[in-house]
């Protein structure tokens, strides 16, 4: 379909064809990155600092926790780290809106949205806390609500941009989990104090129906930034490769939990609304945390799965549907359709085409026209072999063409892929706008 719109804005031709087809690309791919996700995420970082002294290690974290978080199987998470975006209150906020606003998040949405912070914070007398953009001025009480960007008016805008849409759409039952992570320090900054403890859980007007709140630090203290060149204390307890939120089969509960022992008691994290999170929800689950015992594919689900490299999905199938067979599986996906599978959308979609090809192709089998007629020719099986030649070469156009010739599933699986990963550079785009 993306394709397909792209060649309709190609076919005239001209540089504003090419523009509007890389544009239909830009925008599918944006949709294929964020459908479908067990977990979607936004990690913001600001290191300098016009009117209050730079950090050392903020983007870097945030880039790190990024990182981990589309490493992991079926996640994906962006990074907002450049001045553009955070320089200002209103262009974080913009920021973050229009990631919430992108269309796959609400088409299919994820279980577990994480926004991680890293970051200059304050918190006031008057219940609030803020997140501090890099030129904003913090010198009086008056320059916070007008220069800073509140937890309030994040929570609010997760509640309104992503949230509320998604419940309209769905239902309770596939009510998002926001977890919000804050490293900043929650002082009350130049010229104010603190009156005793104080409170600082978002209106209830304010907030998604599902969230969990992790601030790095106490209030009233300070969060540390760590040597230069590292991560800060915070971040490396939830990088551990062992006990962190990223090490596999450690679930979420677990994984808050270690990150509060690992650190000293002047930094003492404080978590909100914790039971909210899933219980025994892993970011990378492991296979000894499964519960049950996975029963064994049936052979030919298990080739399909390779070709599609779905492996590691064959003990989701068979756990989560009783699915050991290419007939219950069909099944499976007609009642539940693509949720209760956990498969991405993109690859569910294609993958139940491919179910209805295996059962038509059992059909033929009586027929030795039919039959030579679907096996692989020699001249598919050596396009099959030259594609990934193609790929290397970043010839846009033979990849196109030869998908159109062979009308054979590896060659336009192979092709969709070598096309995915070529469109990572900008002139390989517009040539793959231009050849439709």
């Amino acid at each position: 379909r993306i394709a397909s719109r792209a060649m309709e804005t190609t076919r005239d031709g001209g540089e504003s064809s090419t523009q509007a087809g890389v544009q239909n690309l830009d925008r599918g791919l944006a949709y294929c990155r964020w459908a479908g996700l067990r977990v979607a995420g936004l990690c913001i970082g600001v290191d300098e600092y016009a009117h209050i002294g730079n950090l050392s290690n903020a983007v870097r974290d945030a880039d790190a926790v990024c990182s981990e978080l589309k490493a992991a199987s079926n996640c994906y998470a962006e990074p907002m780290t450049s001045k553009t975006v955070t320089s200002t209150a209103g262009d974080l906020i913009r920021s973050v809106r229009k990631r919430l606003q992108e269309p796959g998040l609400l088409k299919d949405p994820p279980l577990l949205f994480v926004l991680h912070y890293a970051g200059h914070g304050i918190q006031t007398k008057e219940k609030k806390v803020y997140l501090v953009p890099g030129n904003a001025r913090t010198d009086h009480p008056d320059d916070l609500e007008r220069e800073c960007l509140s937890l309030d008016t994040l929570m609010r805008t997760l509640r309104q941009e992503l949230d509320e849409p998604v419940l309209q759409k769905f239902g309770e039952a596939r009510a998002i989990v926001f977890l919000v992570v804050l490293d900043a320090c929650r002082v009350p900054g130049p010229n104010r104090s603190f009156d005793g403890a104080l409170a600082c859980e978002p209106a209830p007007e304010s907030a998604p129906l599902k969230y969990t709140i992790v601030f790095s630090c106490s209030r009233t203290t300070i969060a540390s930034d760590g040597p230069s060149g590292g991560h800060s204390p915070f971040v490396r307890a939830l990088l551990d490769a062992k006990h962190g939120i990223f090490a596999e089969g450690v679930s979420l509960h677990a994984a808050i939990a270690n990150v509060s022992n690992a650190l000293p008691q002047a930094q003492a994290p404080i978590s909100m609304k914790l039971e909210v999170l899933p219980q025994n929800f892993c970011i990378r689950p492991g296979s000894a945390g499964m519960g049950k015992r996975k029963q064994e594919a049936n052979p030919e689900l298990q080739a399909l799965l390779q070709e599609f490299k779905l492996e590691e999905h064959a003990g989701l199938l068979a756990e989560r549907g009783g699915v050991t067979s290419l007939e219950e599986l069909k099944e499976e996906f007609e009642e539940t359709d693509v949720e209760t599978l956990g498969l991405p959308v993109v690859h569910a979609k294609r993958f139940c085409k491919m179910l209805q090809h295996v059962k038509q192709e059992k059909k033929k089998k009586g027929s030795a026209k039919k039959k030579q007629k679907n096996d692989p020719s020699s001249v598919t099986k050596a396009f099959r072999r030259q594609l990934d030649d193609l790929e290397a070469q970043g010839d846009v156009r033979a990849i196109v063409e030869g998908m159109r010739a062979y009308n054979d599933a590896e060659v336009q699986w192979k092709g969709c892929s070598a096309l995915n990963n070529l469109a990572k550079n900008d002139d390989n785009r517009k040539a793959i706008a231009v050849a439709g």
